[in-house]
Parts: structure tokens; C-alpha cells; sequence
């Protein structure tokens, strides 16, 4: 799509599941990107790795009140 638009290089901005697609362009292409943008982005890979947390799955069981669990201290910032 760049080269049919005649541009070299470009911002990217992915939202969600679209992080996946933008994080491999950029891999694959880094002198095309400019500046990556991610918001509120994911990739598979949490549920591959040993022990790691679901704070989705712990805030359901909990009810859906976040103030009901447990909450890692670098949350108290935001």
C-alpha cells in the first residue's frame, strides 16, 4: 500500500489485535517506519509463559470489581 501511495516511510498506529500486524511490519521493514504506535495492544504469548498472571481472568472471579483484587504497587501510579 505505501508503494502504490508513492510513500517511503510511514507512522504506524495499531489499536488491539492490530499490534500483532503492525509490530511485524515494522520487524520486517524498520527503515519504512517512522514512529510505531500501540494502544491498548496484545499478542499472543501471555498464556505461553509459565506462572504468568490473568489479571482478566482474576478480575472476573473477583466479581468485576478491580478495588477486589489484589493489585501489583506499579498500578497505584495510574
Amino acid at each position: 500500500m505505501l508503494d502504490a501511495a508513492g510513500w517511503e516511510k510511514t507512522a504506524l498506529m495499531a489499536v488491539s489485535g492490530g499490534a500483532h500486524t503492525a509490530l511485524r511490519f515494522a520487524a520486517k521493514y524498520p527503515e519504512r517506519v517512522t514512529r510505531l504506535i500501540l494502544v491498548g495492544g496484545y499478542v499472543t504469548g501471555r498464556s505461553l509463559r509459565s506462572n504468568a498472571p490473568d489479571p482478566m481472568r482474576t478480575l472476573l472471579k473477583a466479581g468485576g470489581a478491580p478495588q477486589s483484587i489484589e493489585q501489583p504497587a506499579v498500578w497505584k501510579f495510574f
